[in-house]
């Protein structure tokens, strides 16, 4: 925002690039966090994939967003689907699906965890945890999900150094 402000307008990759570089010197032991690495490849293929997925993505505005979410799932999933293999040994077909439900309800959760915060300070902390928990209570439902149709999730072997590499 202080760069905007200034009226410079780096791009997403640039801005992308400096945080992890950022990460990394600020916290090293982040390069080998799966968490981070999913994190960082997930944002990844929202940069680079997803703008590739939407060219040309045309209809009505309610079509476009529907057909966006899957796509930013999509590209999400193709970026981290090595790393996930690689760590977890495991290819959910249900992944992306799931996430179109996991994804609004992180956002429950991290907006209820501000307004919490913010509510607290103000003596209205109760709205804030009630949001957050609902937010919970979906990301707690789609790790269950998977649970419920076993079969949409296998066991593989764990791919080539290079393809992981890559």
């Amino acid at each position: 925002f202080g760069l905007r402000f200034a009226g410079l307008a780096p791009s997403p990759i640039s801005l992308f690039t400096v945080v992890a570089a950022g990460t990394a010197v600020v916290s090293p032991f982040s390069a080998i966090d799966v968490g981070a690495w999913l994190s960082f490849g997930a944002t990844f293929g929202l940069l680079v994939v997803l703008p590739r997925l939407l060219a040309g993505l045309s209809g009505p505005p309610w079509r476009r967003v529907a057909i966006g979410a899957g796509l930013a799932t999509l590209a999400a999933e193709v970026v981290i689907l090595p790393m996930t293999v690689s760590v977890f040994g495991r290819v959910s077909a249900g992944a992306i699906a799931l996430n179109l439900l996991a994804i609004p309800s992180m956002a429950l959760t991290q907006i209820g965890g501000l307004a919490l915060v913010a509510g607290d300070a103000l003596g209205a902390g109760r709205v804030g945890a009630l949001v957050a928990a609902v937010g919970v209570e979906g990301l707690l439902a789609t790790a269950a999900a998977v649970e419920l149709a076993p079969w949409l999730s296998w066991r593989v072997p764990p791919p080539a150094p290079a393809v992981i590499l890559v």
